[in-house]
């Protein structure tokens, strides 16, 4: 929760685009891997997201926005991954799981 609430904060982002959301599997809307029965999850921020420079570049939920964040800069995010570099954090899929 503490690392939802940093990105929430430090990147200006909404609850949407942090954690995501769960639609029908027949809305039309980008793929995802992630699906559960009839829905699809969809919009929450991913690993693949952020490159080797740990640049985070998300397309936000109600503009299509493409949102650049240097998280060097954003230090609550930074605390909570431990200070590690990007070949040290997971490579794909969700960053907020739970």
């Amino acid at each position: 929760m503490a690392l939802a609430q940093a990105f929430q904060f430090e990147c200006t982002f909404r609850q949407k685009d942090v954690i995501g959301e769960w639609v029908p599997i027949n809305e039309k809307t980008p793929l995802t891997d992630t699906m559960d029965g009839n829905n699809k999850w969809l919009r929450g921020i991913r690993w693949e997201e952020i490159n080797g420079n740990m640049i985070l570049t998300h397309v936000t939920s109600k503009r299509q926005k493409e949102i650049k964040v240097d998280l060097k800069i954003a230090g609550m995010v930074m605390d909570e991954f431990g200070h590690k570099t990007r070949d040290q954090l997971p490579a794909s899929g969700p960053i907020i799981v739970s």
